[in-house]
């Protein structure tokens, strides 16, 4: 995969890791509702609302390089180049610090990872408060979070 270009086109590689994206930075038209989709995985989810939404834009937090690439790949074969960004960063660590806060309309949190194991209980993201609180801080006002 050495042919690919770095960062792929519209993978966000921010210049400074320790600063909130702006909207404005990253789309054409950052006056669009903004979604997201944590934990995008190979991106079917994310290409198809773009897809069927150009009118909106989205981002999809991936930590997995693999995976990012099937999200960057899907997103030129479908055209979604310009309303689609990849953000290749844990969900925990973009939730918290990277994503702006009161701009994103509708985050999609599909397919956490359940980690049953009793001992495990601190990693389930959606029971954490601090996880909850960052997310509610990313919504806009009657922003929907749709687990």
């Amino acid at each position: 995969m050495a042919d690919e270009p770095f960062p792929f086109p519209n993978e966000i590689y921010p210049a400074n890791w320790f600063c909130r994206l702006d909207p404005r930075d990253l789309f054409d038209h950052p006056e669009r509702p903004l979604e997201v989709d944590l934990g995008c995985g190979d991106g079917t989810f994310l290409v198809q609302m773009a897809r069927a939404f150009p009118e909106r834009n989205f981002i999809g937090m991936e930590r997995l390089l693999g995976r990012c690439r099937k999200v960057w790949r899907k997103s030129e074969r479908n055209g979604v180049m310009a309303n689609t960004k990849i953000l290749r960063v844990d969900s925990n660590y973009g939730v918290k610090w990277m994503l702006p806060e009161k701009a994103v309309s509708r985050l999609h949190f599909l397919c956490p990872d359940p980690w049953p194991k009793k001992k495990h209980a601190n990693r389930r993201q959606m029971c954490r408060l601090d996880f909850l609180q960052s997310i509610h801080n990313l919504l806009i006002t009657g922003g929907e979070l749709l687990f």
